[in-house]
């Protein structure tokens, strides 16, 4: 079994206090920094041949995109086969 981990974790400087659990940033005056970015298009279009842009979602059991929780079966079994959530105006618009 894995131990529980603080992030991040260097490997290096293992902490043992939770990060920013004095509400302090790590800057010279414990304030965050926040940094502007442009948003970039997507590497695909959503066109007549291609009508809906898909990802790939989360499952409500499952996180660190199933590195860990992925070999629990209590947990795989609340979603044992693949599916896709669509809405259903697009599902019937797309018959």
């Amino acid at each position: 079994a894995f131990a529980p981990r603080h992030w991040p974790a260097t490997g290096q400087n293992e902490q043992r206090t939770r990060l920013l659990a004095d509400s302090r940033c790590p800057t010279p005056d414990g304030r965050a920094r926040f940094v502007p970015v442009r948003q970039e298009a997507t590497a695909f279009t959503v066109d007549a041949d291609y009508p809906l842009a898909l990802n790939t979602g989360r499952l409500r059991d499952q996180w660190h995109t199933m590195t860990r929780t992925g070999n629990v079966p209590r947990l795989m079994a609340n979603a044992p086969e693949p599916a896709v959530d669509l809405n259903p105006a697009d599902a019937a618009a797309h018959r």
